[in-house]
């Protein structure tokens, strides 16, 4: 069996939470932790016993840091996954990529001439019944595709907008609102279970914030297989149901697709409806057990193939959506998705 891979974690806000997940991983482990803030990267670092750093270029000295996870807010991924691509480290990414294409397709730019693998953290695609609504969709149970219904509705009181520095109220630090920050992982599931979008038309609007981004967003979406789909985010939803987070909110998630042969419903990313014309669902075994799990075969396996790792372009495709959602929203029409592609883009910023 290969020894671990070694992963250093970079923003201890988020990050955190997956420091407890790197220690219940055979397959990786936790090298080293960074933090603006020396009082938390202490904390964990002492938590965990490892090195912690209050910049990035002490793990990057670290022989035993294989990949570094990048967990700041998105507008700060450029600078950090360059650093450590430059030093010839793997890079993951949180999601999103970063706040916009040119700045994604940067990053995938250097470390395509550093030689190191592009990572992007789309946790959704290793919970079970998700994993199972794709295999299910993939194996042809559904039959052809005709609709999805795809949701992330939280609350986020105004001084989750304020705090840090209020980055996440920002278009620079954030890249937009509720699209960007929350409802990415609902159309990352969408596009991973459903398949290529063609065009996108969209709605947003600021509702219950006094903040110049979004906090609720509708769009239409039209799928290359025929099918079509919606989304639905807002961070305006009060639940006393769902899901717990950290920031104390709650959220609650939904994906519904049907086809001509059969149905299935999640809720809180839970099964809760499935409805056949013909067969069952059953399990479906080969799940990575997390993203560290899934890199740490993608590194030291030769020929490995996985449903549910983001590499390279993959990672982008959300940030794809998201500028469609944002652009179709400002137009008041719809917007083909092509127009979106790394060949329609242009040069990537330097």
């Amino acid at each position: 069996m290969a020894e671990p891979v070694g992963f250093a974690l970079v923003g201890l806000g988020y990050g955190a939470t997956r420091c407890q997940m790197l220690a219940e991983t055979p397959t990786a482990r936790l090298a080293a932790v960074v933090d603006a803030n020396a009082e938390r990267a202490r904390e964990y670092g002492e938590r965990y016993d490892v090195p912690w750093f209050t910049d990035v270029s002490g793990a990057l000295t670290r022989d035993d840091v294989d990949v570094v996870g990048i967990y700041t807010p998105s507008g700060l991924h450029l600078d950090l996954a360059a650093a450590v691509a430059n030093a010839g480290k793997h890079v993951l990414l949180t999601k999103p990529m970063e706040v916009n294409l040119a700045r994604s397709d940067a990053i995938a730019d250097t470390c395509a001439d550093a030689g190191v693998e592009l990572f992007g953290e789309f946790y959704l695609r290793y919970y079970e019944d998700n994993w199972r609504l794709k295999n299910a969709i993939d194996s042809g149970v559904l039959g052809r595709l005709i609709l999805g219904e795809f949701g992330f509705k939280c609350f986020r009181p105004d001084e989750y907008y304020r705090s840090d520095g209020a980055w996440r109220q920002t278009w620079e630090l954030n890249g937009g609102g509720v699209v960007m920050n929350q409802a990415i992982h609902a159309i990352d599931k969408l596009t991973w279970c459903m398949g290529e979008v063609e065009s996108v038309h969209a709605v947003t609007g600021t509702y219950a914030h006094d903040i110049p981004v979004e906090d609720t967003a509708v769009a239409a979406l039209t799928l290359r297989s025929g099918a079509m789909a919606v989304l639905v985010a807002t961070s305006t939803f009060r639940t006393t149901s769902g899901m717990d987070d950290i920031y104390g909110g709650g959220f609650t998630t939904r994906a519904e697709v049907n086809g001509d042969r059969g149905s299935l419903s999640l809720l809180d990313d839970v099964l809760t409806m499935e409805k056949f014309d013909q067969g069952s669902l059953g399990r479906f075994d080969g799940k990575p057990l997390n993203v560290f799990d899934d890199i740490a075969g993608a590194l030291t396996e030769a020929g490995y193939e996985s449903a549910t790792l983001a590499r390279g372009e993959q990672a982008r495709r959300p940030v794809e959506i998201a500028m469609a959602i944002y652009d179709s929203a400002r137009a008041g029409k719809p917007v083909r998705i092509s127009d979106y592609r790394r060949d329609a883009v242009g040069e990537a910023l330097t």
